[in-house]
């Protein structure tokens, strides 16, 4: 089983990661895609970014700015001194399909595996067939580092709460909901709802204690002031409302609050499908009679996880932020990776109790039952997976042919490399309030100054 899951799961990183790749060399970008690319290379130099942060952009956290800055420049860098023809729809979105693939998916099926491998198989599947995971991916933006910082959040407090909340655990929990912090203004509320959560599982299993609520309260306290630092700093200097003020500005509808989460999880069914599933974990958790029974504290952590996201959703709907466009189906980017684990952690469990309850011992009939399920769900969430599927290797051709010497058509990334250029001392000159370095029209268009 153990070669297996590497096996499967080494396939569908690459799978995911070519099929993303691929549909980035099919889009060309739109205008905000323009003004971050412009905002990070151009506008924002790393001392700016680090101590204003992203001022002008709906999230003011830096940290995602701070690494697509030095990886834009890096591939520009490398295109000047090898002259590849790189794909720039490609080359610069290959960061945010790393974040996915390789944090999102591959690391957190890892960690997830360590506590219940058949949930790490399922939750590989939902994550890798998510159509809003690869919406994602092909977005150079702030949500793909935001949907796998999630990912490792929400799996990691799911180790650290089944291994016993160790010190070691704890650590690195805080060191990703700092980087969460520093990624998304809102990350306070989610990492909130989840130390919460740890909070309250750490009471039913009867090992709270107050050294163990002062760490997990500090480490929240300390994520929103690091939010609120770029907040208050850039109300500041913008003279808007301070952040406090803005909470429940106006009450939005219920349409407005529900309609985007439901897009986000896969429709009105997958947004109930994920409550659902959180509230069957839960409740399974107080009906399984075993006090032995090994599953019993990962359904009562990942259910309560997924109840504790689905309320921080409805709450950040219900706070308007009146700077801040938080109703964008985009802005639930956090939904798919708890998503995937409530979901396949569930699938994996009613598998395995099955298997249980008919007694099959069988090594080859438990793998074929496995397969069956996977089937199964994979097919009722994503009809289109075993196209994919079949057609990787014409989708690893297909990206071949975009992404290298080998390359033709679009714009070549000197003439980006050079026009940025060109818009920097523009800027820097007040000739160019609105730089498009990516728009082809301005390479016959803008002759720079």
């Amino acid at each position: 089983m153990k070669r297996i899951f590497w096996l499967l799961l080494i396939f569908a990183t690459a799978e995911f990661a070519v099929y993303s790749l691929l549909k980035a060399s099919q889009k060309n970008f739109w205008g905000d895609e323009y003004f971050e690319l412009t905002f990070v290379i151009v506008k924002r130099g790393f001392k700016e970014l680090l101590w204003r942060g992203a001022d002008g952009t709906p999230s003011l956290s830096p940290l995602h700015y701070l690494i697509e800055r030095y990886w834009v420049r890096g591939v520009l860098t490398f295109e000047r001194y090898f002259h590849w023809g790189l794909d720039w729809r490609v080359s610069f979105r290959f960061l945010q399909t790393f974040f996915l693939a390789g944090l999102g998916l591959f690391v957190s099926a890892i960690w997830l595996r360590r506590v219940f491998p058949l949930a790490a198989l399922f939750y590989v599947l939902f994550f890798s067939l998510h159509s809003h995971v690869v919406w994602m991916a092909i977005e150079t933006r702030i949500y793909a580092l935001w949907g796998a910082l999630s990912a490792l959040l929400y799996i990691w407090s799911t180790g650290m709460a089944v291994r016993g909340f160790k010190n070691r655990d704890i650590f690195w929990w805080g060191f990703i909901c700092a980087c969460l912090s520093l990624t998304v203004n809102t990350a306070p509320v989610q990492i909130a709802a989840v130390g919460v959560t740890l909070l309250i599982f750490a009471f039913v299993k009867k090992n709270l204690d107050w050294k163990l609520a002062a760490k997990i309260l500090s480490i929240s306290g300390l994520a929103a002031l690091t939010s609120l630092f770029y907040d208050i700093r850039c109300g500041w200097e913008r003279g808007t409302p301070m952040p406090w003020s803005q909470f429940f500005h106006q009450m939005p509808s219920a349409h407005i609050i529900f309609s985007e989460a439901f897009d986000v999880v896969g429709g009105l069914s997958g947004f109930w499908l994920l409550f659902v599933s959180s509230c069957a974990l839960c409740l399974a958790y107080f009906l399984l009679r075993s006090s032995n029974e090994i599953r019993k504290p990962l359904l009562l952590i990942v259910g309560g996880l997924g109840l504790s996201q689905t309320g921080c959703n409805i709450f950040l709907r219900l706070a308007h932020f009146k700077h801040n466009y938080m109703f964008a189906e985009r802005h639930a980017s956090y939904l798919p990776a708890i998503f995937a684990l409530v979901v396949g952690t569930l699938i994996a469990f009613l598998t395995e109790k099955a298997l249980d309850h008919f007694k099959v011992r069988k090594p080859e009939i438990k793998f074929s039952a496995y397969v069956v399920a996977a089937i199964v769900t994979g097919t009722l969430f994503s009809p289109l997976w075993l196209d994919r599927l079949i057609s990787f290797p014409k989708n690893a051709a297909g990206l071949l042919k975009s992404w290298g010497p080998a390359c033709s058509g679009g714009v070549r990334l000197a003439d980006v490399d050079a026009n940025f250029n060109k818009l920097n001392t523009a800027v820097h000159l007040n000739q160019c309030e609105e730089p498009d370095p990516l728009n082809p029209k301005n390479f016959t268009q803008y002759k720079g100054p």
